[in-house]
């Protein structure tokens, strides 16, 4: 199953929100390569570049993701269509487009009033079309779409062509071109692990204190503590995206068992089979 980031908009009242499309669609990014440990909104990763004069590039919140989320997408300029529509199907990526023919469209976000560049984020694809979400797209206004939509895939070939490498501020157009487009690549989607897999067994805390935890994340508290010795009869192993430290060892494998009616987890690698 295709994991769909969570929708980030653009226009979210911080200071350089109207500039903001690269940052919301990196946003996006971020949470898909992080698998939801990660929640940065536009204005994060737009602090974190560091620029505080207008738009943004590819190259900056690459290197964002780079330096504080601990990923490395692939940047294109230009990649072929033919090679976009070569990717495996769930593979994400942010896409740079000139929006006139997203303005002419059911897609359009701004009124009809904004024809220049913009960013947007590919979340995966079907047969038809790809799944993505314009930063834009938060149903500001009656009409204005919420949310991802279905692109067909000559609508946003014709956009992407159309992406204005002349910069701002300048009066001369020059168009990427017609079967081609600057995208930032994201990370391949981990292994799917089961859930859950089976772990019938009774394990013994080696730890002084063991944390119990709900489902292990960046963002999930403390639940309670097991001493050293206490037992429990544990159900499920799963690889959540809290990961931890052992031996010297990255390990991001969990033990679930029974508390209080609810599945909580303690580390694995701090317990011994009894």
């Amino acid at each position: 199953m295709v994991y769909r980031a969570r929708f980030v908009k653009q226009l979210d009242g911080s200071r350089w929100a109207g500039f903001n499309c690269n940052c919301a669609s990196d946003a996006m990014e971020v949470n898909r390569a992080t698998r939801d440990r990660s929640r940065p909104s536009g204005a994060t990763i737009r602090n974190l570049t560091g620029d505080t004069s207008g738009g943004t590039n590819l190259s900056q919140v690459q290197y964002v993701d780079i330096r504080y989320y601990g990923h490395t997408p692939r940047l294109f300029q230009p990649i072929a269509w033919t090679d976009i529509l070569g990717l495996s199907q769930d593979r994400g990526f942010i896409l740079q487009l000139g929006y006139g023919p997203i303005a002419d469209s059911s897609h359009d976000c701004f009124r009809n009033r904004f024809r220049d560049n913009h960013s947007i984020w590919i979340n995966n694809r079907d047969a038809t079309g790809f799944i993505g979400a314009d930063p834009g797209a938060d149903g500001r206004y009656p009409g204005c779409p919420s949310g991802y939509q279905h692109y067909s895939f000559s609508l946003l070939r014709a956009a992407a062509g159309k992406l204005d490498l002349s910069g701002l501020g300048t009066s001369a157009y020059r168009p990427l071109g017609a079967g081609k487009a600057y995208i930032l690549l994201a990370p391949k989607d981990p292994p799917v692990v089961a859930d859950p897999v089976a772990f019938v067994r009774t394990v013994k805390v080696v730890k002084d204190r063991l944390t119990v935890r709900g489902r292990p994340r960046v963002d999930s508290k403390q639940i309670a503590t097991l001493s050293r010795g206490q037992t429990r009869k544990t159900t499920k192993l799963m690889r959540h995206g809290g990961a931890y430290t052992a031996g010297g060892k990255r390990r991001t494998d969990w033990l679930g068992y029974t508390r209080a009616g609810r599945t909580v987890w303690i580390k694995r690698a701090f317990t011994k089979v009894v």
